[in-house]
């Protein structure tokens, strides 16, 4: 027996273990995240299993299950110190490979900023601000950048120059994940009560800089998933991993650019062009890792508004005197009609504002050039009140 434990534990110890589980899961991890073949709901599989993720989002006020799947991860740190990155993380291994290929190239430089450890403050900025409903940073998590795949690009090329930077200074997983290994231990070093005093000064300075730099409202809204009727809210706690973009099976979420502001840089916009938000569906909320799009059932999605149609009566066909009124039978919610003018002798569409949830069915069915109709976004408070109002 005692023979058998041995020759397990040489197995575990062995470098090419550890390899080769690093490989199955960053394969595994590859496919779950970008393999269109894969079920829609897996999509955020990788972001959820974050430690640092969860606790954010939970800092920021978001309660639920699906937070729950980080804490086999945050467990296994405790009691083995960086047990994600040495087994688990895939960013990592893309990492080291590509620091061993810079190293290959002559490229790669250490530099005196191998002793930084920006890490601890990235972790303890985000927590403080999240504590006031601003988490920053969580779009810096090594599961997030591997999920969005430009990230792990970005974080290859660093590791080509820098080997071993990012995991070993910057990654705040891997500081979260040195913090709870030193929690449970009575005796703390002089270095582990630097970190832990770093963690708790930069969450002050994330606390100041959200109470006095607030996400504030655009004046060009764009729309959002069904489920946001709070902008600010969204922006905070959204990740931008892109897990419902991928998961969604009409293709309308995009990234967004710097048209909205900075702040909004990444956060998943509805872009309707030849799909619509199909009442069945309620993939992004499943898939979000942090409750910026809430769960929702179907019957729930019928109180949620994207936006609000509206209809260009210059460019309508059926308000031309043509006969139409497709949008009108396209519509699943029965919220457009058509309306005879006797006056006029001609027929327009009307919308129903109280039926109306924005899904984009009109706009997709619309066969004038250039369409006739668009979705356009609420306000926080109009899209808050007119939901419940449904």
């Amino acid at each position: 027996m005692k023979g058998e434990f041995s020759v397990l534990q040489r197995f575990w110890v062995d470098p090419r273990t550890r390899l080769a589980v690093r490989i199955v899961v960053s394969v595994a991890a590859a496919v779950t995240a970008w393999m269109c073949f894969v079920p829609s709901g897996w999509r955020g599989l990788l972001p959820a299993a974050s430690p640092f993720v969860a606790l954010l989002s939970l800092c920021a006020g978001t309660v639920g299950w699906f937070l729950a799947g980080a804490l086999p991860l945050a467990l296994a740190s405790i009691f083995s110190p960086r047990f994600f990155c040495r087994w688990l993380c895939p960013a990592g291994l893309c990492q080291e490979a590509a620091g061993r290929l810079g190293s290959r190239l002559t490229i790669a430089r250490a530099g005196a900023w191998s002793k930084l450890r920006a890490g601890y403050w990235l972790l303890g900025i985000g927590i403080g601000s999240a504590w006031i409903g601003y988490p920053l940073f969580l779009c810096l998590d090594p599961l997030v950048l591997f999920t969005n795949g430009w990230g792990i690009a970005l974080l290859a090329v660093l590791a080509l120059v820098r080997p071993g930077f990012w995991c070993g200074s910057v990654c705040p997983l891997g500081a979260l994940q040195d913090l709870l290994r030193l929690t449970p231990r009575r005796s703390q070093t002089s270095a582990s009560r630097r970190m832990f005093l770093q963690a708790a000064g930069a969450a002050v300075c994330g606390t100041a800089y959200r109470i006095t730099l607030p996400v504030r409202p655009s004046d060009d809204p764009a729309l959002r998933p069904p489920g946001v009727h709070d902008e600010a809210a969204f922006l905070r706690l959204c990740a931008r991993c892109g897990a419902c973009i991928r998961a969604c099976p009409a293709g309308i979420l995009r990234h967004g650019g710097t048209g909205n502001g900075f702040a909004r840089i990444l956060a998943p916009e509805i872009n309707f062009g030849e799909n619509a938000c199909e009442p069945s569906c309620s993939a992004c909320g499943a898939v979000c890792p942090t409750g910026a799009i809430p769960r929702f059932t179907t019957e729930q999605k019928r109180g949620f508004l994207i936006g609000l149609a509206q209809v260009d009566p210059e460019g309508c066909l059926a308000a031309n005197g043509m006969e139409c009124g497709v949008c009108v039978r396209s519509c699943p919610y029965g919220a457009m009609a058509l309306q005879w003018d006797a006056s006029e002798i001609q027929a327009s569409v009307r919308v129903d504002a109280g039926r109306c949830i924005g899904c984009g069915a009109c706009v997709n069915a619309c066969p004038a050039d250039p369409r006739a109709v668009s979705i356009h976004p609420l306000s926080s408070g109009e899209a808050e009140t007119k939901g419940r109002g449904k």
